[in-house]
């Protein structure tokens, strides 16, 4: 049997960093996909399912992504139940155990808070070419010996 789960959306609120009483991290947020099945093609329907993260990736998470953050989750489907103190029920929990999460990009392109920062832009002139011999740190280099 599989349960194997890949998701992609946007964070509906700050993740929730916990520690447990042995010290690991757990971090847990809510991500909002999109559904890419609807009933007339119109109509968006967007799922929200809650996400669990362990560890150092749980750390990861909780320092740099943020509200509005657009992630990659893979992970596995778990499903626990516990009788609620309030209404004395059981409440039946369906959320992702991730073991992977990739930041996809930033909220909006004005987000400071998002972490996210643009890579270098590119020099608009080539770098010097290395010539046929030249020293650099000591060390010679000829063209010849360079496998590309």
């Amino acid at each position: 049997m599989l349960n194997s789960v890949v998701l992609v959306g946007r964070l509906t609120r700050d993740p929730e960093l916990r520690k447990t009483p042995n010290g690991s991290s757990v971090a847990s947020f809510r991500l909002a996909s999109d559904d890419s099945f609807s009933k007339n093609g119109t109509e968006k329907t967007t799922i929200y399912i809650d996400v669990t993260v362990f560890g150092a990736r749980a750390d990861t998470v909780a320092k740099y992504m943020r509200k509005g953050s657009m992630v990659g989750v893979t992970g596995r489907l778990s499903q626990r139940k516990y009788v609620s103190n309030k209404t004395n029920t059981e409440v039946t929990v369906t959320e992702i155990i991730a073991n992977g999460v990739e930041f996809i990009g930033p909220k909006a392109q004005d987000a400071d808070d998002s972490g996210y920062q643009p890579d270098v832009p590119a020099p608009s002139a080539p770098a010097a070419q290395v010539s046929e011999s030249s020293n650099l740190d000591g060390v010679d280099i000829v063209d010849d010996d360079l496998p590309f």
